[in-house]
């Protein structure tokens, strides 16, 4: 019987060599073979003699030093030429029995649109930790890598179950359906100060600590990094939080921390494991999670405690950890803190239930279980005696790893379900007046809601923080807690306190005049008019007398923002028309907002001038009164309409003649449509004319969603007339006419077409591209250079058309490495 000590350097203790041999003995009792039949996918290399072993000769030199030649076997059957070297930081992944790789393929071989593939050797005793993370991160809406189970072999050797993952590139992106844009990763973010004066100075990430990379063209244009480590630095107040949600993704940053309170992960922290990924199109950076070690993996008892404490992992990680400084800057915002919550609680009975998550996992383990228990050179990372370091593992412990994990699942729900049940309302009043003033403190994790539709009375309340009243227009107010920097608490699972302080549940506070009810009756009827924000059960309260209140000494909590210091969002419909409108300034609408175009209006933009609506737009002309949008100089084009985020679903443009504009340029959006439709579901052109667009690469860019275009002619484009990316949709009586670039343009999309009547294309009719699949039927396409261009991997079914006097009529091929082939038409 052979047994394997994976032994540990500086200073091996006993405790570990016992701990490493009961492991080992305990594996060479595992007896289990290999299926001959794999439900996951195998991947086969073969690599230059001697290779492994030169790259764990002198570590961690050695480690990265080179790519070596080798060999891997592609899913036709066929063996073509790759290099390979170890991958990772840590020497738990260099152990020459289980090694994570880097391959590189050739570029005209790439596997997904990816040219690196990274095998990850599992890091818990459930096997799935990372892998499974990374699934509940993308059902939380959060960016992620791909990742896949696979068997490898290396040189004819089962080495095991790997987790096969994309790297931080385009292809990532690609793979993630988004528009390749720069990344920004942070491993090393000031490591050098990590321990420097510590308690006394805060630190602040700096730019040259970020390694970018990806799509970076976009960065002569806009620097987001730049703005969101200025947001950071700034001083809590409202102005930095105006700053901080122009560059960040509020909606992506809350499911980001959401998921990570579910998943428990832990690996994100001050210094190491960021990725931004910014988007060109919607203008915002948004985190990308990898190497979670959640679900328990990194909670289990630690160095001397795990022989003498239960070994199960700990579910108690707060609510507000890792404190990181973007992560502290958003959880100061009230709004942020409330949104998080929301997601999370939502989770709990949806994506992040127990009995989702379960489910999940069985898809898991009827996949891996018999390849896994086959594999004999099973770790984890432990935290031994000694330091963190890879632990064999039997296949015995790989089943009580599974049960940890489901049980860590239902304990961590359950404390979530508790933490945020926990919020408090206590009510100061004093007579004023024929009626009461008091204050109101909520104190806890979440918010309190108070129902001013239960108290039916006038309720004044002092939105300015200054001792004046006004009316509240709203049927209910949500009142957030507020949070208390602890010096005193201490998570022992975190090691270093990171930051000066920790964030707990504080008490923030809000004044309010009932004119018009004693302070008796204002008590009675107040302990109705409370709820918790999440829920929505009843809260108690506590009411206390007082003989007065000086609203000008209320101490409302300097750990936050005040949520009543921020301006609500504008509500209700922007309407234009009948009639004629000058817009000379660019005309906003929000996210609560409608912008409505009523039949007969004519809409004169002054040139630059854009309209960019965040909410949906209706523009609605009629047959006999169209809307019509047009330059007000005759020399000079406006800017562009702009449709932009999942507010604006919905959004539809009928019987209306846009022309003459050019682009609109908003923050950090880079869009290049006259009419630039974006993270929109929905939209509906139909009945209209757009034309004579200028500088725009585009007349029509739709870009995230779905569109239905019927009945709709395009005239002399400035570029493409009409541009889908990452859409799926139908075209229906189309007519182009004198497109610059192509007539339409295709880019990871799904769509149909019937009835498309082209005439002159400086390029192409169609263009299908980067993994398209577009049907069409009824085409008609003349005096183009290229009447059909299907190219890298997207199909084409055409039927009923006529193409002629082009140049070329129908043109397959490869124009895109990452695609790995030309496209196919029938």
């Amino acid at each position: 019987v052979s047994l394997t000590v994976f032994s540990k350097p500086f200073g091996l203790s006993v405790l570990d060599t016992v701990d490493d041999l009961i492991a080992a003995v305990e594996t060479s009792l595992d007896f289990d073979t290999l299926p001959e039949t794999a439900l996951i996918d195998q991947v086969h290399i073969r690599t230059e003699p001697g290779s492994l072993e030169a790259m764990v000769s002198r570590l961690p030199q050695s480690a990265k030093e080179k790519y070596y030649r080798a060999s891997m076997r592609y899913p036709d059957g066929r063996w073509r030429k790759i290099k390979y070297r170890l991958r990772g930081r840590s020497p738990w992944h260099w152990m020459p029995e289980k090694p994570s790789l880097r391959l590189k393929l050739r570029k005209p071989n790439p596997l997904g649109l990816q040219r690196h593939i990274n095998l990850i050797n599992p890091e818990d005793r459930a096997m799935v930790a990372n892998i499974y993370g990374e699934e509940l991160a993308r059902n939380f809406g959060v960016m992620t890598h791909i990742s896949k189970f696979v068997r490898l072999y290396i040189n004819d050797k089962y080495f095991g179950v790997y987790h096969q993952a994309t790297r931080e590139d385009e292809g990532m992106m690609l793979a993630n359906r988004r528009v390749p844009g720069p990344l920004f990763g942070g491993e090393f973010l000031g490591e050098k100060d990590l321990y420097s004066n510590w308690q006394n100075e805060p630190r602040f990430w700096r730019r040259e600590h970020f390694k970018i990379s990806g799509e970076t063209d976009y960065l002569k244009q806009v620097d987001p990094l730049g703005q969101l480590l200025d947001a950071i630095a700034m001083p809590t107040g409202v102005a930095r939080y105006e700053k901080l949600w122009r560059v960040l993704s509020f909606e992506k940053f809350a499911h980001w921390d959401a998921f990570m309170k579910v998943a428990g992960g832990n690996h994100t922290d001050v210094s190491h494991n960021h990725l931004y990924y910014f988007d060109p199109r919607l203008g915002v950076l948004e985190p990308v999670t990898a190497d979670i070690n959640g679900h328990g993996m990194m909670y289990y008892p630690r160095w001397l405690d795990r022989y003498f404490k239960p070994f199960e992992p700990d579910f108690k990680i707060p609510l507000n950890e890792r404190l990181q400084p973007l992560l502290e800057a958003a959880l100061r915002d009230p709004r942020f803190l409330n949104r998080r919550n929301e997601i999370v609680y939502r989770s709990l009975d949806r994506e992040g239930s127990v009995a989702v998550q379960n489910k999940i996992l069985d898809g898991y383990y009827a996949l891996i279980d018999k390849d896994a228990r086959a594999d004999r050179h099973k770790g984890s990372l432990e935290g031994l005696s000694t330091g963190l370091y890879r632990q064999p593992f039997s296949n015995a412990e790989y089943e009580r790893g599974k049960k940890r994990m489901r049980r860590w699942i239902k304990d961590r729900n359950a404390f979530l379900r508790t933490e945020l049940d926990k919020v408090s309302v206590a009510v100061r009043i004093a007579p004023a007046g024929a009626g009461a003033l008091f204050e109101v403190a909520v104190t806890g994790n979440s918010s309190a809601r108070l129902d001013l539709a239960s108290l039916n009375t006038t309720l004044l309340a002092d939105r300015g923080l200054n001792g004046t009243f006004s009316d509240t227009a709203a049927k209910s107010l949500l009142l957030p807690p507020g949070l208390r920097q602890d010096t005193e608490f201490n998570y022992p699972y975190y090691g270093v306190r990171e930051g000066r302080f920790w964030l707990r549940p504080g008490t923030q506070r809000y004044l309010f005049v009932a004119p018009e009810l004693s302070p008796d009756e204002l008590v009675r009827r107040l302990r109705k008019a409370f709820s918790k924000a999440l829920g929505k059960q009843k809260l108690d309260i506590t009411a206390k007398n007082e003989p007065g209140i000086d609203p000008l000494t209320i101490e409302y909590d300097a750990n936050t923002v005040h949520l009543w210091r921020f301006a609500d969002e504008p509500e209700g419909d922007v309407v234009l028309g009948p009639g004629e409108h000058v817009l000379t300034e660019m005309l906003t609408v929000g996210p609560k907002q409608r912008l409505v175009v009523l039949p007969g209006a004519l809409l004169k933009l002054a040139p630059g001038v854009s309209i960019v609506s965040r909410g949906p737009v209706h523009i609605q002309g009629t047959q006999d009164n169209p809307v019509r949008i047009k330059r007000l100089d005759s020399e000079r084009p406006w800017g562009g309409l702009l449709v932009i985020g999942p507010a604006s679903a919905g959004s539809r443009i009928s019987h209306a003649q846009i022309s003459g504009g050019s682009i609109a340029r908003v923050g950090n959006i880079i869009n290049s449509g006259m009419v630039s439709i974006y993270g929109s579901q929905g939209f509906r052109l139909d009945n209209s004319v757009l034309a004579a667009n200028k500088v725009s690469d585009d007349t029509l860019h739709v870009v995230y969603g779905d569109a239905v275009i019927k009945n709709t002619t395009f005239k002399a484009c400035s570029g493409d007339c009409i541009d889908f990316d990452f859409v799926t949709g139908s075209l229906g009586n189309v007519v182009i006419r004198q497109a610059g670039n192509d007539g339409i343009d295709f880019m990871m999309s799904t769509v149909s077409l019937d009835g498309i009547d082209i005439v002159g294309a400086g390029d192409k009719g169609f263009s299908v591209g980067e993994g398209s699949q577009v049907t069409a039927s009824g085409i008609r396409i003349s005096g183009t250079a290229i009447a059909i261009a299907v190219k890298d991997q997207s199909a084409l079914s055409l039927r009923n058309a006529t193409l002629t006097g082009n140049g070329i009529g129908v043109d397959l091929y490869k124009k895109h490495w990452r695609y790995g082939g030309s496209g196919r038409a029938t």
